[in-house]
């Protein structure tokens, strides 16, 4: 069980990371500005992350993980087809971004930093790896579930980034145009 002051200090990184990096690039925000925010000291902060940076990638993780496991958990279930749930869990990829737009926007285009993005993209391509390894069955892709995984982990943050930086495409369009390119044999 973990202890509730764990939680709830958890639960305060979390919310001044958020708030924070909606306002500026993450690369641009302190330690001493996240405890500060959290009501946390600066102790406490490196008692869980090394960087705001990697509490920001930490809150994406997390809600990742549920993606995979209910990925997981559709494909051994076997009631929709294999394309429904790659859809279902890039959606729910979309609508995670989505759900912290302000941050991720700033954090996942700014130029001067990828930390972000590389951490989700590895996030995503162990994932991928998992999908291919266990799932994919095309002779084509033995021997290179590596290459395969990290294409289509970067093809996927990189279809994030493109619907981040444009406003007007919804998160139903954002979800298409990455199925679009996700290969047929997924």
């Amino acid at each position: 069980m973990v202890d509730a002051r764990v939680l709830q200090t958890q639960a305060a990184l979390t919310e001044a990371i958020l708030e924070l990096a909606a306002a500026k690039p993450v690369a641009q925000i302190s330690v001493a500005e996240v405890a500060r925010r959290a009501k946390i000291n600066r102790a406490t902060f490196y008692d869980h992350f090394t960087s705001p940076g990697e509490l920001l990638a930490s809150v994406a993780t997390v809600e990742l993980d549920a993606v995979r496991d209910l990925d997981h958990e559709l494909r051994e279930r076997g009631e929709l087809s294999p394309t429904e749930i790659t859809r279902s869990a890039v959606h729910s990829v979309v609508v995670m971004v989505d759900s912290h737009r302000a941050a991720f926007a700033l954090a996942l285009l700014d130029a001067r930093d990828a930390s972000l993005h590389r951490r989700l993209a590895a996030h995503l391509q162990q994932s991928c790896q998992y999908h291919v390894t266990t799932y994919v069955k095309d002779p084509v892709v033995r021997g290179k579930e590596a290459v395969v995984a990290r294409f289509v982990a970067e093809g996927i943050i990189g279809g994030i980034e493109s619907w981040l930086d444009t406003p007007s495409m919804s998160i139903d369009e954002a979800t298409d145009s990455i199925m679009v390119a996700m290969p047929s044999w997924w």
